[in-house]
């Protein structure tokens, strides 16, 4: 799917398989102007720098497997 992405597509599913897969996902998607967003956490967001924090922020919560 990532090589098939184009400028202004939206992805809004994606499982990764770590904090860092996740975020070079993310700097995929936006390096080709598309963006991420999830249907149902508004906080997932990569279209504002608020949503990039917190997701950056929750994937390395993850991470830890606390939750």
């Amino acid at each position: 799917m990532l090589d098939q992405l184009r400028e202004g597509d939206i992805v809004t599913v994606w499982k990764p398989r770590s904090t860092r897969n996740l975020l070079e996902i993310v700097e995929t998607i936006n390096q080709v102007g598309a963006r991420f967003q999830s249907i149902s956490e508004p906080w997932a967001d990569t279209t504002t720098h608020a949503g990039k924090m917190i997701m950056t922020i929750f994937a390395g919560i993850a991470d830890l497997n606390v939750i």
